[in-house]
């Protein structure tokens, strides 16, 4: 597919924007600053945002096949890699200006970026798994230990498969009681973990792949759950939405911007995920995956369609993008075209 890059067209201000160095942002949070946009062979390529003033915008609503509706705002000169719905296969493509878009036309929709190479054997990245269950767990420090104990609790079907990851890495004392000394409900067993001076109750302010990756998988082991074949992750608040935002896409975990109220906890918030941006090994409880829909773990994904183009009366700014590639990604992982730098 030819894409002709001598276009000045952007996205609306307050369009979320997959970074590797900012994870997913709004596009004018990265106007004048150093970045990287996943293109369309799912690498990482350096970019450039400007800010374009007085163009003519549309609100385009795509709806993907699953039914969700997705909303962008774009300048009337935006590029995007379309196809109908009428074409036979094997697909072929054009590129489209927003203008030029009609009804039911097919958006091109790429798979996430290409994730870092981890190494699950390496001490960064066990130990950023124990710190991920034990800061989703919580835990207590029991008086006179020597050294001090931090003791995590779960349900014991969920401990059976957790208690694993701790192994040769940790000396794992298991003690049951008839009440959980950290919930108080019983049937629960408390693992302790010798105290080795690290704070489990803060998040990482590591930018290492292995232990922002352990870390997380940690996390979902615990807080994480699928419901209605969409993966989510539970007892959020402000900070730990804003430190996922930022840190989750650049090791491939890319939240939605949508949250929720929490399912379980009261007065917390749960984060959606993008499905297809899992694999099977994030998921510490293998329940959990195999509650994800046949599609999903195939790798098998869906083009959203245009269902609605609405032109906006007023003239407003755009942010317009600039790469070494062909496009980028925006949230949800809808592909558009890019300016040439």
């Amino acid at each position: 597919m030819e894409i002709d890059q001598n276009f000045v067209g952007g996205v609306g201000l307050s369009t979320q924007i997959v970074t590797y160095e900012f994870g997913l942002t709004e596009a004018i949070n990265l106007v004048g600053k150093s970045f990287s946009l996943a293109d369309e062979n799912r690498q990482w390529v350096k970019a450039e945002a400007v800010l374009i003033e007085d163009q003519q915008t549309y609100e385009l609503s795509i709806r993907s096949r699953g039914g969700n509706r997705i909303k962008i705002i774009t300048s009337e000169n935006q590029l995007w890699p379309t196809r109908a719905p009428n074409y036979p296969y094997p697909f072929s493509y054009r590129c489209k200006k927003t203008y030029e878009l009609v009804k039911n036309d097919y958006f091109c929709s790429v798979e996430p970026p290409i994730r870092p190479e981890i190494d699950i054997r390496s001490g960064e990245y066990q130990n950023g798994l124990i710190h991920g269950i034990c800061f989703a767990f919580g835990f207590c420090i029991r008086k006179g230990g020597k050294p001090p104990l931090r003791g995590i609790t779960h349900k014991e079907e969920g401990n059976t498969q957790l208690i694993r990851f701790f192994g040769k890495q940790r000396d794992i004392v298991q003690y049951i009681y008839n009440k959980s000394p950290v919930t108080h409900r019983k049937n629960f067993k408390a693992i302790t973990v010798p105290y080795n001076g690290q704070n489990f109750r803060e998040l990482p302010t590591t930018k290492d792949d292995n232990y922002l990756t352990g870390f997380i998988r940690g996390w979902m082991g615990v807080d994480g759950f699928v419901r209605k074949s969409i993966p989510y992750l539970d007892g959020m608040n402000d900070v730990k939405i804003v430190w996922l935002m930022e840190n989750g896409p650049r090791v491939g975990f890319t939240p939605r911007q949508t949250t929720l109220k929490s399912y379980y906890i009261k007065g917390c918030k749960t984060i959606l995920f993008e499905r297809r941006s899992l694999v099977k090994e994030d998921w510490l409880i293998d329940w959990e995956y195999l509650r994800m829909p046949k599609k999903i773990q195939m790798k098998c994904f869906g083009i959203g369609r245009i269902d609605e183009i609405t032109k906006i009366k007023e003239k407003g700014p755009v942010v317009g993008f600039k790469t070494d590639g062909l496009g980028f990604t925006l949230f949800r992982h809808v592909y558009t075209c890019s300016m040439k730098i």
